[in-house]
């Protein structure tokens, strides 16, 4: 899955984080592939900043360590 919203850019591309809107939107993908019964038994993720803010929602919302 592609990460969250993220702001609007401030100067450094890969410091940008997601926004409410944006952490909003992958708890809602979360409990979605939830609902669907979806296993997910890792979670990777870039080293941008929103990147990195996105699987920890991610894992979070699927009750997996961080």
């Amino acid at each position: 899955m592609r990460h969250g919203i993220a702001e609007i850019n401030n100067g450094s591309d890969s410091a940008r984080n997601l926004t409410e809107g944006g952490v909003l939107g992958v708890r809602s993908t979360a409990v979605k592939l939830l609902d669907r019964k979806l296993v997910v038994t890792k979670v990777f993720s870039s080293p941008l900043v929103r990147a990195q803010q996105t699987a920890a929602v991610m894992a979070e919302e699927m009750g997996m360590p961080i």
